[in-house]
C-alpha cells in the first residue's frame, strides 16, 4: 500500500515520529498549518475569501498593513513571492522577533526591524492542504540567500526533520544553526488559496485583540466568522512578548484598558514612551480625535466621560499602528 500524507501525520500526532513535543499541550499543532498576519490584513482575506501571495496582494492593493522584515524581504528568492506560505508550527524565529507593537527606539535596536502590533492566526487544513495538487513543502526556510530543496510527495514528507521542524526547547549555541532554519519549513502554494476550503480556526491572543477584530469586520463577516475565532488563553501560538492590550471594558461612564507593556531593549529605568492617538466615533456619527504625543505608557488606561454615552465606537493607535478598536452600546434593561 502507497504511503499518505495522513499516514505520516497519524504517526505524528500519535508519536511514533519522534518530535519532542508528544504529551504535551502542543501535540495539537500537528492538525494544522500557519500563516499569520496583521489583523488588518486578516479581515481583508477574510473578505476577499482568498490568501494571496505577497506579490498577488501587492499587485491587487489588499496588503493593509506589511508586517515583514525588510531585510528578510530582500534576501528571500524573488520567485517565493509568488507563493501563498504558511508554517507547519506557530512559535517560529520570525514571529519570535515580529509579534507585537515596538516603540521607535525598540524597533531601531530590534534584529529584523519589523513588527506586527496586532498578529492574528489562520489555522489551515494541513491534511487537506498538502493534498492540494499544487502543494509544495520544505525542511527550511524560504527566506534565505541558498538554494532550498522543494518537495511534494509523501515519501519526501515522511524524511522531514519533525525533532528540529517542531523543536520548541532551548537551544544550545551549537544547537542553533542546525535547528533554527527549520523551525521556518514551509508549506506553499502558488498565487492564491480559497480560504474557506481550508479554514478551521482563527486564533487571537487576548479577549481585547479579539473585540478589535470582531469590529473591523462587517456584520454579515463577523455572522460568517465569529464562530471559528479564539483565544490563545494556553499561549500554544503566541509568544506575548511585546507591548498589547490584554482586555478592555467599555462602559457608559468610562473606557478602562489593560496592557502588557514591554521594556525589551530598553533600560528598566526608562519608561515606554510613544504617541498615543485615541479616535470616538459618537452616536451621532460626529468624530473626536486626540493625540497624546510621547505618551508614558501606563498598565491600566482609564478614560472617563463627562456625560454618559449610549453607544460609541473607540480606535487607539500606538505611533499609527491600530492597536484596538471596539464598540459600545448600552442594553435595554426592559425585558421585552
Amino acid at each position: 500500500m502507497s504511503l499518505s500524507f495522513d499516514t505520516v501525520l497519524d504517526q505524528l500526532e500519535s508519536g511514533e515520529i519522534y518530535t519532542g513535543i508528544h504529551n504535551s499541550n502542543r501535540r495539537g499543532w500537528f492538525k494544522y498549518c500557519y500563516h499569520f498576519s496583521h489583523v488588518e490584513n486578516i479581515v481583508s482575506i477574510l473578505n476577499d475569501g482568498r490568501l494571496l501571495s505577497r506579490n498577488q496582494a501587492i499587485r491587487e492593493g489588499k496588503m493593509k498593513s506589511d508586517n515583514a522584515s525588510q531585510k528578510v524581504i530582500d534576501q528571500t528568492n524573488p520567485e517565493y513571492k509568488d507563493y501563498v506560505r504558511f508554517y507547519f508550527r506557530p512559535k517560529s524565529p520570525t514571529q519570535y522577533h515580529n509579534e507585537g507593537f515596538k516603540t521607535r527606539e525598540q524597533l531601531e535596536i530590534s534584529e529584523l526591524g519589523a513588527q506586527c502590533a496586532v498578529p492574528v492566526f489562520l489555522l489551515l487544513d494541513i491534511r487537506k492542504l498538502l493534498s492540494q495538487p499544487e502543494c509544495l513543502f520544505t525542511e527550511t526556510s524560504l527566506a534565505g540567500s541558498g538554494p532550498v530543496s522543494l518537495y511534494s510527495t509523501p515519501e519526501e514528507f515522511k524524511k522531514l526533520p519533525f525533532d528540529k521542524i517542531y523543536h520548541d526547547r532551548a537551544l544550545s549555541h551549537d544547537e542553533k544553526r542546525s535547528i533554527i532554519g527549520h523551525r521556518h519549513a514551509e508549506i506553499i502554494v502558488p498565487n492564491s488559496l480559497p480560504l474557506d476550503e481550508y479554514l478551521m480556526k482563527i486564533v487571537v491572543r487576548t479577549p481585547a485583540e479579539k473585540e478589535t477584530l470582531l469590529a473591523l469586520m462587517s456584520e454579515d463577516l463577523r455572522e460568517k466568522y465569529e464562530k471559528y475565532v479564539q483565544i490563545d488563553t494556553s499561549n500554544v501560538i503566541f509568544f506575548s512578548r511585546w507591548t498589547y492590550f490584554h482586555t478592555a471594558q467599555l462602559k457608559s461612564e468610562y473606557m478602562r484598558f489593560d496592557l502588557r507593556i514591554s521594556q525589551q531593549y530598553l533600560n528598566n529605568s526608562k519608561p515606554v514612551q510613544f504617541d498615543l492617538e485615541a479616535e470616538l466615533g459618537e452616536a451621532d456619527g460626529t468624530v473626536k480625535k486626540q493625540t497624546i504625543m510621547d505618551w508614558t505608557a501606563k498598565s491600566v488606561l482609564t478614560i472617563p466621560f463627562k456625560e454618559p454615552r449610549d453607544k460609541y465606537d473607540i480606535t487607539l493607535k500606538f505611533d499609527n499602528h491600530l492597536m484596538y478598536k471596539g464598540r459600545f452600546q448600552a442594553e435595554d434593561d426592559l425585558p421585552f
